[in-house]
């Protein structure tokens, strides 16, 4: 996430944020206008690049476009250009300069330390931008925006509700589980195999691990998958080994008295029992009537701006595709080969269905897909 500098003088904004990319990357991001036209501005804008001339004394003119508040012209001259290193210049319009910046990469490992400078004339000047414009809030969105176009992990966008599944692991070969699913291979046999990507993460470790991980691009995907999330769907595996009727209350879970989701969670099943609560606002709930009714309360417990995540497991994400109810899916590829097990894609015609891929990211760890609805 992006953060602000407390230290800063009181007539400047100062953002920093790690980007997991290399700082070449970062750089052509910057400084290619196909790139900047993509990513530039809060959310809402588009823009269109005029003229574009890379150099001390070069000019990029634009127009920043929404579509409820209009065209707006801007003029940036830079002022000093250090290639994958930094960049300096002053931003107004015809004439006027309202502000310069300067934005350095630095590298980190394989990631960026991208670290935004902007200076106003005077504090008051910087006050006036931040309460009439919103400019920091502004400048958080914009970095947000150049950090999914460079990392490919997915922004979730404000103010909406969608039904995804995240983090979802699948063989080379295709399957999503191993075989012969049971208390002592809760994954299916091999199945461990498949979430070599997820289990040094940051975002793991602080769950089920030692509360520290590895902040890189894998966690990064796994951190998107919480975002956001205001209920979830499960098929009833992912609850649990037991099969048929419930013989009583005993089994709770997978993950003991303090589970990983932390909001209502609707569990699909053919067997009533009654709600299972637990500690930190998780909540299992047992519906009897179907996908469609599952998905209908989970929307009603996530409310209009939280999305409902479906955790699966195979059969559930099968059945949910095939109604198209689906609005995104996060894959992770794993580079191993189960040979048998639970087949995600089987007879399943994505395209027929209404889906494509929209991003392929390659990490150390996986292969990182992300499958929307047309």
């Amino acid at each position: 996430m992006s953060a602000w500098s407390d230290d800063a003088p009181d007539n400047e904004l100062r953002l920093e944020r790690l980007l997991h990319a290399s700082p070449q990357r970062v750089w052509r991001a910057w400084t290619t206008p196909a790139h900047l036209d993509a990513w530039w501005g809060p959310e809402g804008f588009t823009n269109e690049t005029e003229a574009f001339e890379l150099a001390p004394g070069g000019v990029w003119r634009f127009v920043m476009v929404h579509p409820e508040h209009g065209r707006f012209q801007n003029v940036v001259r830079f002022t000093a250009v250090e290639p994958g290193r930094r960049l300096a210049y002053e931003h107004g319009d015809e004439g006027d300069i309202h502000f310069r910046v300067e934005v350095t990469f630095d590298p980190e490992g394989d990631a960026t330390r991208l670290r935004w400078r902007s200076t106003f004339p005077t504090p008051e000047a910087l006050r006036r931008v931040v309460e009439e414009n919103n400019a920091a809030e502004g400048a958080r969105q914009t970095v947000a925006r150049l950090a999914e176009e460079v990392e490919g992990v997915p922004r979730r966008p404000a103010g909406t509700s969608r039904f995804r599944v995240a983090s979802f692991t699948v063989s080379a070969d295709g399957f999503g589980a191993g075989p012969d699913q049971s208390l002592e291979h809760p994954l299916g046999r091999g199945g461990e195999q498949l979430h070599g990507w997820f289990r040094d993460t940051d975002t793991f470790q602080r769950q089920h691990g030692s509360g520290h991980g590895v902040h890189n691009l894998d966690d990064r995907f796994a951190a998107y998958g919480f975002e956001g999330v205001g209920a979830w769907i499960l098929g009833r595996n992912m609850f649990g080994p037991v099969r048929g009727a419930w013989p009583d209350a005993s089994w709770r879970g997978w993950w003991g008295e303090d589970p990983p989701y932390h909001v209502p969670v609707f569990v699909l099943t053919h067997h009533a029992r009654p709600p299972l609560e637990m500690a930190s606002g998780t909540t299992f709930h047992f519906v009897t009537d179907g996908i469609e009714a599952a998905l209908q309360r989970a929307r009603e417990a996530a409310g209009p701006d939280r999305d409902v995540r479906l955790g699966g497991g195979v059969s559930s994400i099968r059945q949910y595709l095939q109604a198209g109810l689906l609005d995104e899916l996060h894959l992770a590829l794993a580079p191993t080969l189960l040979g048998r097990g639970e087949a995600l894609w089987a007879g399943l015609d994505l395209p027929a269905l209404g889906y494509e891929i929209v991003r392929g990211v390659a990490t150390d760890g996986a292969y990182h897909v992300i499958v929307r609805r047309r």
